[in-house]
């Protein structure tokens, strides 16, 4: 089965999410979207293969978040933002298969490899 793998980074650009795509693509993971930032898009262009989306071009009609924006750099309404661009994402093109990285998690293993239970999996802390 050919996974979606989606990564979103919005808000505040950290360098290490270079690290978790180029793992990606050493394994094998060819099937990669980045949904983020127009002025971030740059950082991400040595990657020929990585498929980028300005998350200004999702319908996120539905986000009124009213969370702290001042902690950490906007902690908090970034990590809310995130998960109605994702969403936003997968239901405007439909997409099936999805496998959501957080930026900083490193894959050894091409994700097409695994065998998935028709399950949907959370990581809680």
């Amino acid at each position: 089965m050919v996974m979606n793998i989606i990564l979103v980074s919005i808000g505040n650009y950290k360098d290490y999410i270079l690290h978790c795509i180029n793992n990606l693509f050493l394994f094998g993971n060819t099937n990669i979207t980045l949904i983020t930032e127009k002025k971030f898009m740059p950082n991400y262009h040595i990657f020929p293969n990585l498929k980028m989306i300005d998350y200004k071009t999702l319908d996120l009609d539905d986000f009124d978040c009213k969370l702290d924006t001042n902690f950490r750099d906007g902690f908090w309404y970034y990590s809310s933002l995130r998960l109605f661009v994702l969403y936003s994402y997968i239901r405007d093109n439909n997409i099936e298969n999805v496998i959501h990285l957080e930026n900083d998690i490193m894959v050894y293993e091409n994700l097409d490899n695994f065998n998935y239970p028709e399950k949907i999996f959370i990581p809680v802390d």
